[in-house]
């Protein structure tokens, strides 16, 4: 049986050319070391542990070579603030981008909590002033907040705050969230004082646009979050914010998404009568990062 291939329009037989991965990969290697000596960059852990990392073919790691090309490229240019989560990180070639705003859309899962406690720890770890503003507060961040008073700041927004935790120099207790002009003029207040002991903060999460959006109008907590945004950028940080998208009209959310330069998506879905828990990026405006599902694992 004839086996060619031919033009669908002229009947000829096509010219085919076998692909020769071996030397394909001979080049990227090459392209890969020629990049990293040119980029000068001064942490290559996470470029020796992805190589070091089993792939099934090839054509694999024919992607993978790809891969790091670019994202050591990108490295060189852009400087970025790991969230803690070597999958993600991966997923955003090396973090979110510092200085930006980055919205993470998720139901109340473990999940979250756990991107949200890493991505504060990381900081901490690193040796960077930490900023936590929420209504509640987690056993983890607790800790944090108790063992770290030199660089882990929290701003608790509840009536209940003088019972959740004690008065200590890194804790600011607001009665709630009721007068966001006042929270933020407060909040200022505090920065303040932050930065006479602190050069820089570098990380912020703000956990309370979800409480915010349920007692205010929405024009309110845009205009609110508007000057919170641009207040954060001009220090130059690194926040990342919280919305359950489950609580929200459509619009509402879609509002406070386009306030964001990046958007992160927790979702949960059916596979096999099992559910899986997936993060993706859907929006990082004039940054890379890999368009696929990350499957997430609760610790």
């Amino acid at each position: 049986m004839d086996s060619a291939k031919y033009c669908t329009k002229c009947r000829e037989p096509l010219k085919t050319q076998t692909r020769n991965l071996d030397k394909e990969l001979t080049d990227l290697s090459w392209k890969l070391r020629r990049t990293i000596a040119s980029a000068k960059l001064r942490d290559y852990k996470w470029l020796n542990r992805i190589l070091e990392n089993e792939v099934p073919d090839d054509e694999a790691k024919v992607e993978r070579y790809k891969y790091l090309i670019e994202r050591v490229e990108y490295a060189a240019k852009n400087s970025t603030t790991p969230t803690g989560i070597q999958d993600l990180d991966d997923l955003l070639y090396g973090g979110i981008p510092t200085g930006y705003s980055v919205l993470l859309t998720s139901p109340s899962l473990d999940e979250k909590e756990h991107i949200l406690e890493s991505f504060l720890r990381q900081g901490v770890a690193q040796g960077e002033s930490v900023l936590l503003l929420s209504t509640m507060l987690k056993s983890g961040s607790s800790s944090q907040v108790e063992n770290n008073q030199d660089n882990f700041y929290l701003m608790l927004c509840s009536p209940w705050a003088d019972n959740i935790i004690q008065d200590q120099p890194n804790v600011l207790k607001f009665h709630g969230i009721e007068d966001l002009t006042q929270l933020n003029i407060s909040l200022k207040v505090f920065i303040r004082g932050i930065l006479e002991n602190c050069d820089t903060i570098d990380r912020i999460v703000l956990d309370l646009v979800s409480d915010a959006l349920l007692m205010h109008e929405t024009r309110v907590v845009r205009r609110w979050l508007m000057d919170l945004l641009t207040m954060f950028k001009q220090l130059n940080i690194t926040t990342l914010s919280t919305l359950d998208p489950g609580m929200h009209s459509t619009d509402e959310v879609r509002i406070i998404i386009d306030l964001f330069e990046g958007h992160l998506d927790i979702t949960e879905k059916r596979v096999d009568n099992n559910t899986e828990t997936m993060l993706r990026v859907k929006r990082l405006y004039n940054k890379k990062y890999q368009n696929k599902d990350l499957e997430l694992h609760a610790r």
